[in-house]
């Protein structure tokens, strides 16, 4: 799925994605790939998924 950053607090490591369908996905650092700096408004592409407290993304990659 595409997305981009809404929040990334990197000292805290977490952050929120908005996904193209407009819900927002709870994310940890450990599931950027490549380790690439993400700031707001960053375009990426990454995995839908859920847990008991709601939605995820998993493996974020930057997008060009």
């Amino acid at each position: 799925m595409k997305g981009q950053i809404k929040f990334y607090k990197m000292e805290r490591g977490y952050g929120f994605i908005t996904g193209e369908d407009c819900k927002d996905y709870f994310f940890h650092f450990k599931e950027i790939m490549n380790k690439e700096f993400l700031s707001k408004d960053d375009l990426v592409e990454f995995k839908p998924d859920s847990n008991e407290k709601g939605l995820v993304a998993k493996e974020i990659f930057k997008r060009e």
